[in-house]
């Protein structure tokens, strides 16, 4: 079995339970914006920055910053953010 595979359908299948607010902090993460920007753009404090990267990181099986970025770049996200505010 190609492990590759069944851990990128597994972060597919885990992106809808990511919340608003986790949906943002991916994307400013795939932005390469540091946690001190995200949290000044996002009115949260690093602190809550870090937390919700973790909580990303666990709901996506994805570990680190970088690795957060490149997924989220690999898979485009920033268009599926753009669908989804456009047209709900």
């Amino acid at each position: 079995m190609n492990t590759t595979n069944t851990h990128s359908e597994t972060s597919e299948k885990n992106l809808h339970t990511l919340t608003p607010r986790e949906w943002d902090v991916l994307l400013l993460v795939a932005e390469d914006i540091s946690n001190n920007e995200i949290a000044d753009k996002l009115h949260l404090t690093s602190e809550s920055v870090k937390t919700y990267r973790a909580r990303i990181s666990e709901k996506l099986i994805i570990s680190g910053r970088d690795g957060l970025g490149r997924y989220a770049r690999k898979n485009r996200l920033f268009l599926r953010s753009l669908h989804i505010k456009l047209y709900l």
